[in-house]
């Protein structure tokens, strides 16, 4: 047994520690999938915002300098700057102060952009596990999706701004170039090559050599708009045209918190998804942790609006993974692994230990046959070759020959009756009637071997017991091996007596048999019905019998409508108690 149960220990590590692991896996996956779900919602919010400003932008850029500007909701004013320096607008003094505070665009913070470059979106946290990666630089495949979908929209923003230039003109780094053979060449070509991404260097050179070839060619040159100066409140963006010799400068100031509510208004409340998504924007970097249960994502827009910062924080959405149907599997898995395993180990536990009974009982048979077998034999022979001189020696001799052959006889019925109930094969005829008479009589035919062994028997029947139903064989086979058990096992006891009680306990009729023997192990105690056990070990034991005496007292016991228990007694001994129903009841 400790050999098996040792196997199952490791088979139980094998199929529980990978069982452990791949749930842990999935949960992970789980969590995974409905994080990037999430991501999934957060960066489609992000590039419906980029390209609600992109069209806005290039709408701008396309229009005319003579054309009516279409007012949006966020764009304070539109104004003109005459060559004389006054300025058109209906918000002169607004525009006017914002001009004055006007400088180079600043080229940008270059830790703050380390930080999270224009354009991009970070994934800042969430309450669910995340699977780490060993090399940092590498890409998720989420994270290679979304450079992919990235660059074929930068790709087809390009072609739609080639659509929209002005006839001979191409984007090029938003800069409208005419065709001109090689729009930039020499030093200039050289100078493209080198500026870095997003190459606004190039802006200068770039713009110097159009302009000049424009003016050569007297054709009219218009630059995008750019952005001349932001502050936490205002956006200021402005452009040149010229035609010959005059210059003329249009532009129009964005109020933030009006582009950030309108922003709002196109994609989150359009969609339905404000009780969802809570957006917030910022001219900076958010700082802070999101609530528990919610994810949360923050952009930084792209140039010229990369000052511009809007945080997402999303409400978990239904139906993005399976994840209780999964859960609930995965616990399912790691419930019924154990209690699989416990099973089949009980099931091997009980029929290993059911083999060695049986072969415990081979030997003890072998050894209870052959006992009386050769106790008959040999007095049989002396008898036989008149070695006993007197008769009195010789009828102890006929006494022991006729005890040991009974006593071999109910070793062989019991093992006979046993395979009978196993088999369901026992007829049992039931009839009513007192169990009084039954008693008396087995007990006076066990009472000479009673006292053989030293022993005294006892029987002690209430009067008047009211009939029950019962088998008179099987009856009297339960009452000779609860005697012979109790003659068994109460050897070593001071006092040597059997008590064989009948008597009424409230509506039942109760036979029981009680020594005063050692009793039972307690932990042995709820094993004693079973076939083939002996509390004592089979090659020490010093108690003879085969371990089916009590198996057998339960089985015809029943089959009578009988129940059966067994009991230490507080003073001392055994008692075996059979419970039976009396006739009418």
């Amino acid at each position: 047994m400790n050999r098996i149960r040792w196997v199952f220990i490791l088979l139980a590590v094998l199929v529980l520690v990978p069982t452990a692991v791949l749930v842990k896996r999935v949960f992970e996956g789980l969590a995974l999938e409905d994080s990037l779900g999430h991501r999934a919602v957060a960066e489609r919010i992000f590039d419906e915002m980029e390209r609600q400003l992109a069209d806005f932008l290039r709408a701008e850029n396309a229009r005319t300098v003579s054309t009516k500007p279409v007012k949006r909701p966020f764009v304070v004013t539109y104004f003109g700057v005459n060559p004389d320096g006054s300025i058109d607008s209906d918000e002169q003094r607004l525009v006017s102060g914002l001009i004055s505070r006007k400088t180079k665009p600043p080229k940008g913070d270059r830790a703050d952009k380390k930080a999270q470059a224009p354009g991009s979106t970070r994934w800042l946290q969430d309450n669910r596990p995340q699977v780490e990666t060993k090399d940092e630089q590498a890409l998720s495949p989420y994270d290679a999706i979304n450079a992919l979908n990235q660059t074929a929209a930068r790709q087809r923003k390009a072609k739609e701004a080639q659509k929209l230039a002005p006839s001979g003109y191409r984007e090029q780094d938003g800069i409208f170039a005419r065709s001109l053979g090689t729009s930039i060449e020499g030093e200039d070509a050289e100078a493209f090559a080198a500026v870095p991404e997003p190459r606004t260097e190039l802006l200068e050179s770039a713009s110097r050599l159009l302009k000049q070839k424009m003016i050569q060619a007297n054709e009219a040159f218009v630059s995008p708009y750019l952005l001349e100066l932001e502050d936490p409140n205002h956006l200021l963006f402005m452009r040149t045209s010229i035609q010959g010799t005059e210059r003329r400068r249009q532009g129009f100031v964005i109020r933030t918190t009006l582009l950030t509510n309108w922003l709002q208004q196109q994609v989150l409340d359009d969609s339905g998804l404000q009780s969802q998504v809570e957006a917030r924007f910022s001219s900076q970097a958010f700082e802070g942790a999101p609530e528990l249960g919610t994810y949360l994502f923050q952009h930084r827009f792209s140039e010229p609006f990369e000052s511009l910062w809007v945080q997402t924080e999303i409400q978990p959405l239904p139906g993005t993974s399976n994840q209780t149907a999964v859960y609930a599997m995965a616990v399912l898995l790691l419930i019924i692994a154990p209690l699989g395993l416990l099973a089949l180990y009980r099931m091997v536990a009980i029929l290993v230990e059911y083999s060695e009974r049986r072969s415990n009982f081979v030997a003890a048979v072998s050894h209870e046959l052959k006992t009386p077998l050769t106790a008959i034999r040999m007095y049989s022979e002396m008898l036989r070759d008149d070695m006993v001189e007197s008769d009195a020696k010789r009828q102890e001799y006929y006494r022991t020959i006729n005890d040991e052959s009974e006593r071999l006889t109910r070793l062989v019925n019991n093992v006979l009756e046993f395979s009978r109930l196993e088999r369901n094969d026992r007829d049992i005829s039931l009839v009513a009637g007192a169990i009084g008479p039954v008693v008396q009589d087995v007990v006076e035919i066990m009472k000479p071997h009673a006292a053989t062994e030293g022993f005294e028997l006892q029987v002690e029947t209430d009067a008047d017991l009211p009939p029950v139903r019962f088998d008179r064989d099987a009856l009297s086979q339960v009452i000779f091996n609860g005697i012979d058990n109790a003659l068994k096992y109460a050897k070593s006891a001071e006092n040597r007596r059997i008590v064989v009680r009948c008597r009424k306990d409230h509506d039942q009729v109760v036979l029981s048999m009680r020594d005063y023997g050692p009793g039972i192990p307690p932990q042995h105690l709820s094993k004693v019905f079973e076939p083939f056990f002996r509390s004592e070990n089979e090659l020490t034991r010093r108690t003879k019998g085969t371990g089916l005496g009590l198996a057998l007292i339960k089985g015809l016991a029943e089959r009578m409508g009988a129940s059966v228990a067994g009991k230490n007694c507080e003073d001392g001994g055994f008692e075996l108690r059979l419970a039976f129903t009396p006739a009418g009841a």
